[in-house]
């Protein structure tokens, strides 16, 4: 089953995550910072970036990520089926 990845600002809107393959993506950040959903803040940027090395930098969700803490400190991330 597909999924759609977003992360939302603790205090606003939601912001759609450029995921090609969501279940994969899903499993590989649940195993590196915890269940969805989950809360991401800067101390997590460094487990960010190494999962980005692995990524082409076209469509890379985790520089998404990364990119929604810098301007709002602190995410949540999310999956709708």
């Amino acid at each position: 089953m597909s999924a759609n990845i977003y992360y939302r600002p603790v205090k606003s809107g939601r912001h759609s995550v450029g995921a090609m393959a969501p279940s994969s993506f899903i499993k590989s950040i649940e195993k590196a910072l915890g269940r969805f959903p989950l809360t991401l803040v800067d101390s997590d940027i460094p487990v960010l970036q190494g999962m980005s090395a692995t990524q082409s930098e076209e469509d890379n969700p985790y520089n998404d990520l990364i990119k929604g803490i810098e301007k709002y400190g602190e995410i949540e991330v999310f999956a709708e089926y």
